[in-house]
């Protein structure tokens, strides 16, 4: 009974490696296709790349940015500090005036284009 076992045991495996014989042209589509399943997973993960890439641009040019409002509002605040009361109150004057100037000439809009 132990070799009836044995020769049953013994022709399964064969039969699990046996190698199919595929068609060159099955083949081809068939790594084809798994090239393209990579190449899209490929491309969303370099697409991904740049745009962490593109993030941490941002992000410096930001910090960048954030330095330079800091320092300025410094050097204003050091050069206001040494301004008397009505020399500040003159600055606000003439700022405010500016400021109507502007608004007036952008209501009054563009000037009309007259004969040439």
């Amino acid at each position: 009974m132990a070799a009836a076992g044995a020769g049953a045991g013994a022709a399964a495996p064969a039969a699990a490696h046996a190698v199919a014989v595929v068609q060159p042209a099955a083949a081809a589509a068939a790594l084809a296709a798994l090239q393209g399943a990579g190449d899209e997973a490929a491309d969303r993960l370099v697409a991904l790349e740049a745009q962490a890439k593109d993030l941490r641009g941002q992000n410096k040019a930001n910090k960048k940015a954030m330095k330079n409002e800091l320092a300025k509002k410094k050097r204003l605040t050091a050069k206001a500090s040494k301004l008397s009361t009505a020399e500040l109150l003159q600055v606000v004057a003439v700022r405010t005036a500016a400021v109507a100037k502007a608004k007036a000439k952008a209501a009054a809009g563009p000037p009309a284009a007259g004969p040439h």
